[in-house]
């Protein structure tokens, strides 16, 4: 009866591939999340400044934070007021 038995060359490039897949999988992982942070950090930069910028040209505005029932009846009526005046 014939014994076939493998070389060890399909183990060796097996080690190969999972060396350099997860290699590769790791700088993947770190790009993606660099890049995330840069965006982020960036966004939140460039943004601020942004609105820093359109804030220092308001004049004669108001605030309203929210956007129930109630800002809904003060936007109205500042509204109205400036309408009248």
């Amino acid at each position: 009866m014939a014994r076939f038995t493998l070389s060890r060359t399909p183990g060796v490039y097996l080690i190969h591939f999972l060396i350099v897949a997860s290699v590769m999988g790791a700088g993947l992982t770190i790009a993606t999340f660099s890049q995330a942070l840069l965006e982020f950090e960036f966004g939140k930069v460039f943004g601020r400044r942004r609105m820093e910028r359109e804030l220092a040209r308001l004049s004669d505005h108001y605030i309203i934070c929210g956007a129930g029932r109630v800002a809904a009846l003060w936007c109205g009526s500042f509204a109205l007021a400036a309408r009248i005046a």
